[in-house]
């Protein structure tokens, strides 16, 4: 009986299970259920394998016996998923993106903004679901708490836990600038050049004005930018990673500079998790690959609708979010 197995489907043979007999099937040993195994057919025997580092760290996706995507898995979304993605490839243009930044870095250095703590913009979050997000209903609150909580489990410092923690607060911007979700969520992408295939609803862009002509300037591999300009000065489409960084760079905190890269970027899926985009990294940028991968395990695979001993838990964030960030921050 293979009810209940979960087995981690790596990207590159996707429909292994797909290939096997029912009998094979049947024959799944139990130790598959080990979330870090996967099962391959050996001399015609379902084999649960230990998979390599590297096949773990590119893995996006579990799969149920039947080859059922549980994560990331966009072709069964919802409308309100689609409905959101086909709004953000139609209006993140060029200019509306340096249009929005522009906005909220002015305020930032002019130090305008609500003037709050990180617990106080969490509890906000605990009212905040996100519409891109096509494998949870739970609140970015108990996302948070579940993504730093994975990140203690697995051994990470207490600094990338802390980051786990607080990485989508630049959902806030939604609330501050009255910006739609389009404008705040989902995987992010630079725009100014020509967006990779690999970019979730690929198809939207042809709605977009910055792609409307194959002789647009945008519409080349490296658009606006140069070869290996590194990511930091390419510009992405609006959304909470950059807004979050914006507002790190712009206050006191006690957060390595790693965690601000992987704040910045956590949500560019085309780049650690699908390898598009290598023309424009940086040395920098391929030497935090890894690290964001590592960061991406513990946000994406600790969805669940599910929380033990949410008040303990409570407890001892606030205590780390006491330590990492001191004073409040301008927003």
């Amino acid at each position: 009986n293979t009810t209940g197995i979960s087995l981690l489907c790596i990207s590159s043979t996707p429909s292994h299970l797909n290939s096997m007999t029912s009998t094979q099937v049947e024959q799944i040993p139990h130790n598959a259920t080990d979330q870090h195994l996967h099962v391959s057919v050996v001399n015609g025997t379902p084999t649960a394998v230990e998979p390599s580092q590297n096949e773990l760290l590119h893995s996006d996706e579990r799969c149920t016996p039947n080859g059922t995507h549980l994560f990331r898995s966009y072709d069964t979304a919802s409308d309100m998923v689609r409905k959101t993605y086909a709004l953000n490839h139609k209006y993140q243009t060029l200019d509306y993106v340096l249009e929005q930044k522009n906005k909220y870095i002015k305020r930032l250095k002019t130090k305008k903004g609500p003037n709050k703590s990180i617990w106080e913009v969490l509890e906000y979050l605990s009212t905040f679901h996100d519409e891109s997000d096509p494998d949870t209903e739970s609140s970015q609150m108990i996302h948070a708490i579940q993504s730093a909580e994975a990140a203690r489990q697995k051994g990470h410092p207490e600094w990338f836990q802390v980051t786990l923690l607080v990485h989508d607060l630049g959902k806030y911007m939604s609330l501050l600038d009255g910006l739609p979700q389009w404008s705040v969520v989902g995987d992010i992408f630079p725009v100014g050049a020509a967006p990779a295939k690999s970019i979730v609803y690929h198809e939207y862009f042809a709605e977009n004005p910055d792609f409307a002509s194959e002789d647009s300037k945008y519409n080349t591999k490296l658009g606006i930018y140069e070869e290996h300009c590194g990511f930091e000065n390419l510009h992405f489409s609006v959304g909470h990673d950059d807004y979050l960084y914006q507002v790190l760079s712009h206050n006191t905190h006690n957060l390595p500079e790693e965690a601000l890269y992987l704040i910045r970027y956590h949500s560019f899926y085309p780049w650690h998790r699908d390898f598009s985009y290598d023309h424009f990294a940086s040395e920098k940028d391929f030497k935090m690959r890894e690290k964001l991968q590592q960061f991406s395990q513990c946000d994406l695979y600790s969805k669940t609708d599910v929380v033990d001993s949410l008040d303990n838990l409570t407890t001892r964030y606030k205590a780390l979010l006491e330590k990492y960030f001191p004073e409040n921050l301008h927003w």
